[in-house]
């Protein structure tokens, strides 16, 4: 028999279910709203994505990649790239591979060791990766406007906190230490 509690967090669990596909569904409006420069750059890197990365969008990828090549200040081997992406060495090369094909990024010979191969965004790839934050900030900043002070800091503590959780319960995707 179901307890009071136990059929309000599942009203709770199917209300979350319903904001979450809105929230999917809200992401075309954004994906309409791209600059110019950016939808270029999202249709230039069209189906390799796709069949690197399966349903992650192209920007979003490259997003990932991009803020990871960026936080170093150096070029990162694959092995690196690998697990600051958390994906198998198999799919962060075949993204990769997307990246360099449509000219995004480019490998680079280590000064020291001939065997390694480093990754680093080309000079488009920037100009791109830029693009993206600049718009994406924007967007927040937008996002956030239309909430009070506190309200803001509510949000961003229980987007942490979400964070976390899916963390804790996908093992797979939890930090490394």
């Amino acid at each position: 028999m179901k307890t009071k509690s136990t059929r309000g967090r599942a009203r709770q669990a199917a209300a979350l279910k319903q904001i979450w596909q809105d929230l999917l569904a809200a992401q075309g409006g954004l994906r309409a709203a791209l600059p110019a420069d950016l939808e270029r750059a999202r249709a230039k890197l069209g189906a390799s994505y796709k069949e690197a990365r399966g349903d992650e969008s192209q920007l979003q990828a490259f997003h990932r990649i991009g803020a990871v090549l960026t936080a170093q200040d150096r070029p990162l081997t694959m092995g690196e790239i690998s697990e600051a992406l958390r994906v198998p060495l198999s799919t962060a090369t075949r993204m990769i591979d997307a990246l360099v094909e449509q000219g995004y990024a480019e490998r680079l010979p280590d000064a020291r060791d001939r065997r390694i191969v480093r990754v680093a965004l080309s000079a488009d790839g920037v100009q791109v990766y830029t693009l993206f934050n600049e718009f994406f900030f924007e967007r927040m900043y937008e996002f956030l406007s239309h909430f009070t002070a506190a309200e803001r800091v509510q949000l961003l503590e229980l987007f942490q906190k979400t964070v976390t959780v899916l963390q804790q319960m996908s093992p797979g995707n939890a930090p490394r230490g």
